[in-house]
């Protein structure tokens, strides 16, 4: 993946189809800043700030780091995502995706110092621990996308598109 280069306009367009905007992006506030409550019934999950600053947001990731948020749903420091990031189904996306969806975060989105609430659910749900069993159950194979056999290239692009990044 360190030699493939993103076509112009392929991050932006793996962006749209997983509208990261809608759950990064608080009512009024800047893209991709986090700050957004996501509502469940354990209680509110925020989102977190995916700009490229280096101090509240992504800028200090590498496409290793990235690419463990969205297909294990870990972050750098060993924090395990809350399953409001689908990361079971962004395990579905492709690395030439997950290469131009890191590449457009870190060199095509304007930087902001947004930091954001913690998450802190009611006990037991902030034992984030219990997160590896939910992880075991719904993210139990290997990354990638498995195209259906027998059906034409549109049906299986659709598929891909539905079960990985359009997700939400």
């Amino acid at each position: 993946s360190a030699d493939f280069k993103p076509a112009k306009g392929q991050g932006e367009y793996v962006m749209r189809a997983g509208d990261c905007l809608a759950c990064h992006t608080t009512e009024g506030g800047k893209p991709f800043a986090g700050g957004r409550a996501i509502q469940s019934p354990m209680g509110a999950i925020w989102t977190t700030n995916i700009t490229p600053d280096k101090e509240t947001g992504i800028g200090n990731w590498t496409l290793d780091d990235f690419r463990a948020a969205l297909y294990d749903g870990v972050t750098p420091n060993g924090t395990h995502l809350y399953p409001a990031m689908p990361y079971e189904n962004y395990r579905k996306m492709s690395e030439e995706d997950i290469v131009a969806l890191y590449d457009y975060f870190m060199n095509e989105v304007e930087p902001v110092s947004n930091k954001v609430e913690e998450t802190k659910l009611a006990f037991p749900f902030n034992l984030r621990f219990g997160l590896r069993a939910w992880n075991w159950l719904a993210a139990n194979y290997e990354p990638g996308f498995k195209p259906t056999q027998g059906q034409d290239e549109q049906f299986n692009r659709g598929k891909y598109l539905v079960e990985g990044a359009g997700h939400c």
